[in-house]
Formats: structure tokens, sequence, C-alpha cells
């Protein structure tokens, strides 16, 4: 348990409602910072704050390069649970951030609680760990009042440091039992604790996971349970629905099909400069090569006018 005192636990009880209907429709997949855009390890801390002018409340976290030419170096960025209703004014739940939320602290191996004001606690709980994580630092954008932002994507944790952290984490059960290890590829081995609990919602599994449970476990729990003609693989849909969150692409959820999540991603334009080599690929295997700019619109110099040389009119001579 975290001594850290806990301040925001009324206001987070408030959103409570909220946020289990967003929840619903929860989809993995976000800040700015002066770190030029790349892959990095660095030692992650956090935060939960609110704004200023509206006590509005976010996740703060700060990543401090730990190796390579940018060491030393601090990146920020904020995961933002509320927003104003820019019609009404009233604070409302931010469903994207706070889906954002829910995989970040997925990926430091907590479980989502049912009871959103123990978030703090959990926020803490990393905080104190100050954890090395793989981030990645998105290409700068440039946000609609004009300020220029970047997101920052935690790849994954690499090793949690403190004693907080190691007290904290969940116990090894050992499986006296195990499966025979299966000859066939289900890709299973490739996907995060965050992805299997996904899976496990989506093909309807009745696989109670417990924090107790390995990551091993959950994998060996749903391939029991999954019969051997139908042994899951790993949706790409997940990865497209991660690239419309980062993106901003509107209206689509994780009950949609993958040509539903195409279909909606068409009406959109992806600049390749902001965009990774995987995530080119990925739309380019949905056959949305036509919808990638991949050429930087250049702004073009103006001149300045030249001046215009002032007219003499010639004097008539006298008769």
């Amino acid at each position: 348990m975290s001594s850290k005192v806990l301040v925001y636990a009324d206001k987070l009880k408030g959103m409570q409602k909220e946020a289990a209907k967003a929840m619903e429709n929860y989809t993995p997949g976000g800040g700015f910072s002066t770190v030029p855009s790349g892959v990095y390890n660095a030692r992650e801390t956090c935060e939960l704050t609110e704004t200023r002018a509206d006590g509005l409340l976010r996740i703060s976290r700060k990543f401090t390069i730990t190796e390579g030419e940018q060491e030393g170096l601090n990146a920020f960025d904020g995961l933002q649970l509320q927003i104003k209703n820019k019609e009404s004014g009233e604070i409302v739940i931010n469903d994207v951030g706070l889906q954002i939320a829910r995989e970040w602290i997925e990926k430091h191996g907590e479980t989502w609680p049912e009871d959103i004001s123990e978030i703090e606690e959990i926020i803490n709980r990393i905080n104190a760990a100050a954890p090395l994580v793989e981030i990645f630092v998105q290409e700068p954008k440039a946000g609609k009042n004009g300020r220029m932002f970047q997101n920052i994507n935690v790849n994954k944790v690499l090793e949690a440091t403190s004693e907080a952290a190691s007290e904290s984490a969940p116990e090894t059960q050992v499986n006296e039992n195990p499966a025979p290890e299966s000859t066939d590829s289900d890709d299973l081995d490739s996907l995060s604790r965050a992805e299997l609990k996904a899976m496990i919602l989506e093909k309807e599994l009745d696989i109670p996971v417990t924090s107790k449970m390995t990551d091993d476990d959950i994998r060996t729990a749903i391939r029991e349970n999954t019969p051997a003609n139908e042994t899951p693989s790993a949706d790409d849909t997940k990865d497209l629905l991660v690239f419309c969150a980062s993106q901003s692409v509107d209206d689509v959820n994780d009950q949609m099909t993958k040509d539903e999540i195409v279909g909606v991603m068409s009406g959109y334009k992806f600049n390749r400069w902001e965009i990774t080599d995987d995530e080119n690929a990925m739309l380019e295997d949905c056959g949305l090569s036509g919808n990638i700019v991949r050429k930087k619109p250049v702004t073009p110099v103006t001149k300045p006018a030249a001046a215009k040389k002032p007219v003499v009119q010639a004097k008539k001579k006298g008769k």
C-alpha cells in the first residue's frame, strides 16, 4: 500500500458513473516534449494533478532519458481524464484520455479498478516504483490552438526498482499441472497483459483474471479454454484502434469489425512524416495507401513587392 496521502478520492468518485460508461468502449491506444522523435529507455515518474484554470484531473508524467545522445533530457506529457464541454461548459469525462490511462496502468501490471477512486493509489505506486520504461516519442504536431505538442507512448515496462514496487507486485502463481505446449503458433506470446485481457472479453471466455496470475498463466488459460480449431490469433483491429486514437479518428470503437474501422479511416488523410514505418505498412495492407500524404507541404516564401518608381512628368516646352 502506498503511504502518500490521497487527496483526490472524492473527486474521482464523482467520476465513477461516467467512467464506467466510458470503459464500455475501451480501446487501447498518448502530451508534448522537447525530445526528438524516436524510441528511448527512460525513468518514469507520475502524479495525479489538476489544471490550474479549470481544476480538470490529469495524470502528469515525466520521462527522463537514461541513455544515448538525449541522456538526461526530460520529456513531459499528461493524460487528461476530464475536459470541458464546449457547448455547456460542464466538466465531463474525457473518454479517450481515460482509455489511454487504463492501457498505461495495465502495462505496469496493475488492474483497472471498478472503483475509479482507486487509481490515485495506483498512480502513487507507479510513481514510487520509478520504473524504467521504453517510450516512443512521436513527431510534433500542431494543436487546435496552434501550439506544438508530441504524444508519448509507453511501449513496455523494462524494470521496476523501488521496494514499494516489489511489495505491491503481484505474487507469481506456480502452475503445478501446466498444459502441454502447443505446436501451433497462436501469437499469444506476442500479446501484452492488457491485450490478453481484451481477448478474453472479446472471445467471451470464462476466465477470471486475478492479480496473482502471471501473463503466462493467462496465456495458458486462454489456450485451455479455446477449442483447437478456434485458437485465437493476434487481431490487428486492436492496432487500428490504437492508431485511430493517436490520429484523432472519430466514430470507431472495439465493437466494429476491421472492415468497418478501415471504412471510417478512408475518410481521413495521414501524414507520412507523422507515423512510423510499421503504421505506414499497416495502412498500406488495409488498402489505405491513397490516404497517406507523403510530401510535406512547402510553405511559399512571399517576397516583398518591389517599390513602385515615381512617375516624373516631362515639362512642356514654352511656345
